[in-house]
């Protein structure tokens, strides 16, 4: 992609992903490709010919990314303890049918035990064993949560380094023209130097908000990896 073709795709999957009436996978495919995008924001800060202009552009998108991440959980993190309770209930509800399929009916005309179970309960074993939907929204939340989580270093490196690619494509250039190399903070006014205050605001609200919604990830699922990822 060209940094113009690659400014419109993310400001695109971004503007995309906080739309609130699209199905989680919508969202989760946005997130998934904006994140993998960035990572080739990096080239554009590399190549001599791009303009200062489009390189501040695409050092601006990791910022808009960091604000996408950080809806993301922080909507995540509003309905945690709600999609919590509603798949508990759920699952309660679902033990409930299984059990009252399993179990043997008086026959009126008789009055022997049925061995065939309960053939008058509207919900059979094979429907039983579908997840019910709040059980899928918590896979969909746990499939974004871990998406971000292993893919936020990369998108921290970018912040840290971006200025630093910068300069030494400008060095390239000087190099190339003959010219006696920029120094090492000779940057441009707006290039920002490894975290601005935005992005310093953003980052602790999404660790803030990752804290929280840590409980949807850990809700039956081995805690170490998940745990292991957010420390790191």
């Amino acid at each position: 992609l060209t940094p113009v073709q690659l400014i419109h795709c993310i400001n695109l999957l971004a503007s995309i992903s906080a739309s609130g009436g699209l199905p989680p996978s919508v969202h989760i495919m946005c997130v998934r490709v904006v994140l993998g995008l960035t990572e080739s924001v990096f080239p554009v800060a590399k190549t001599p010919g791009t303009s200062l202009e489009q390189k501040l552009k695409a050092r601006s998108l990791v910022t808009l990314v960091l604000d996408c991440l950080v809806s993301k959980l922080k909507g995540l993190r509003m309905q945690a303890g709600k999609l919590l309770s509603e798949v508990k209930a759920e699952r309660a509800l679902l033990e409930r049918q299984k059990q009252a399929v399993g179990q043997p009916k008086v026959s009126a005309e008789t009055g022997t035990l049925s061995t065939e179970g309960n053939q008058d309960c509207p919900h059979s074993l094979s429907a039983l064993q579908v997840p019910g939907e709040r059980e899928k929204d918590l896979l969909d939340a746990k499939a974004m949560i871990n998406i971000i989580l292993s893919s936020i270093k990369p998108t921290i490196y970018i912040i840290m380094n971006y200025h630093k690619v910068h300069h030494q494509s400008m060095v390239q250039l000087a190099q190339q023209q003959g010219q006696p190399p920029p120094g090492a903070m000779d940057l441009p006014p707006n290039m920002p130097i490894g975290f601005t205050e935005v992005e310093i605001r953003l980052m602790s609200r999404l660790w803030s908000h990752a804290l929280f919604v840590l409980r949807l990830v850990l809700y039956d699922t081995e805690p170490r990896v998940v745990c292991e990822r957010f420390v790191e």
